[in-house]
């Protein structure tokens, strides 16, 4: 099979002699087709639904000129946005079912392709008893079995190679989608990323005080203008250095004596169950050894190790309600509806008494932007994770995968060889193999 025509990455034709005049006519039907780059940003799993359409429209994808292909699943939604040229075609305000996805698709391709039929015929490569056999087949046939029909069907090729680089950071990788600065890219070609915002490379922590960013590196702490000598710290506030420790650094440092755990605006809760305002130094016991906690417009939400959950008004420093709950491992709070995780249950509680008004099965569970998502058997709302466990975080969860941890920020972010994940109240810090990213809470 030393004879080929390709173009623009298509395999149009392969034998071991030249075309006959019946094959080099199918041949030159399948090349009056477009071929367009496909430069895909969505979930994994749906790649192959987007290729197949492509391919059943007529559309080849090859190296040409670029389509962007965007898609977005939750609840068994999905939304699409196609960019191609100046073409936009979306269906934003009207997200498919997933059933659907595919037709919905197709319907778009022939929005901006609108002239386009696939061939007839194709040509089949076949290897059977150590030996390639050639045939012309019906396409249409093809597809009614759903099987992709391709100018030349053959053995897969060895997947190419490329080089990415991110900043300083280059690499040679397998063709495919890559996770790149929380996003999926497709790296089809030798790809150069200068930088991305909020991403930084040889530190070890990063901190955001306001608009100034402070780098934590080799027991330093800087932003530019200002260097803190500090092993541990656990957030900045308005100059101010905390650390785990339990230590305030201002003008001078003072050690409280036991760890913090989270700050927020001028309160620090500690390993032990106080809230401490380090700036004006009252300080306020509100629970046991505290398991999970939530603050949230005014107020103070708190699971301890004993299974007791308290809400306390912050500004009048009172008490609300508590309720104690045998086995409870996790807690969660959005609008007026607490979520607390119990064995395999999560209860919901009306957020001014705690009376409980629901009970689902779950594993694990989040609040993203005020969708409950429930945990079970390796999957949430049908979309598979894969083993794991939640982060819960006012809405914007993380979920802290062995393959791979995902961000539930406005939008999915993706990232691999996670190290660590710290959450914060101006955002969430994603610690990778290749550095540290830092996503902004809006």
């Amino acid at each position: 099979m030393n004879f080929k025509i390709e173009e623009n990455g298509i395999l149009y034709f392969l034998g071991e002699s030249e075309p006959t005049g019946e094959e080099q006519k199918i041949i030159e039907e399948w090349k009056n087709l477009p071929v367009v780059l496909l430069v895909y940003d969505g979930p994994s799993e749906m790649r192959s639904t987007v290729e197949d359409a492509f391919w059943k429209n007529g559309i080849l994808v090859g190296i040409g000129a670029p389509i962007f292909v965007k898609v977005r699943a939750r609840e068994g939604l999905v939304a699409f946005q196609l960019v191609y040229g100046e073409k936009v075609v979306d269906n934003f305000e009207a997200p498919s079912p997933k059933e659907k996805f595919a037709d919905d698709l197709s319907r778009a391709l022939k929005e901006l392709f609108p002239d386009v039929k696939l061939p007839e015929r194709f040509l089949l490569i076949v290897y059977e008893g150590g030996e390639y056999r050639k045939k012309i087949e019906d396409a249409r046939s093809y597809l009614e079995k759903n099987v992709v029909v391709k100018p030349v069907l053959v053995v897969p090729r060895w997947p190419e190679k490329h080089t990415l680089q991110v900043g300083e950071r280059v690499e040679v990788v397998e063709e495919g989608f890559r996770q790149v600065g929380g996003r999926i890219v497709y790296v089809g070609r030798d790809m150069f990323f200068q930088t991305f915002p909020d991403f930084f490379e040889n530190v070890e922590m990063v901190f955001l005080d306001g608009e100034d960013v402070y780098i934590h590196k080799g027991g330093s702490l800087t932003n530019g203008n200002r260097t803190v000598s500090v092993e541990d710290p656990l957030d900045v506030y308005k100059g101010i250095v905390l650390t785990k420790r339990g230590e305030v650094l201002r003008d001078r440092k003072i050690s409280f004596g036991e760890p913090f755990l989270f700050r927020w605006e001028d309160l620090v809760l500690t390993a032990s169950g106080r809230l401490l305002n380090f700036v004006s130094g009252w300080a306020w016991e509100v629970s046991n050894s505290p398991v999970e906690f939530v603050f949230s417009k005014g107020k103070f939400y708190v699971l301890d190790v004993c299974g007791f959950v308290r809400v306390y008004d912050l500004s009048r420093r009172r008490l609300i309600w508590e309720r104690g709950f045998e086995g409870a491992w996790g807690l969660d709070v959005w609008n007026d509806k607490v979520y607390i995780g119990v064995g395999r249950n999560v209860l919901v509680l009306n957020e001014k008494d705690g009376e409980i008004v629901g009970t689902h099965e779950a594993e694990d569970f989040a609040v993203w932007e005020g969708s409950l998502l429930l945990f079970k058997n390796g999957s949430v709302d049908g979309e598979s994770l894969g083993k794991g466990r939640f982060l819960r975080n006012r809405g914007w969860p993380v979920f802290l995968g062995k393959e791979r941890s995902i961000v539930f920020a406005k939008e999915k972010r993706i990232f691999e060889s996670v190290q660590s994940v710290r959450l914060f109240q101006w955002g969430i810090v994603v610690k990778t193999r290749d550095g540290v990213w830092l996503v902004r809470r809006e």
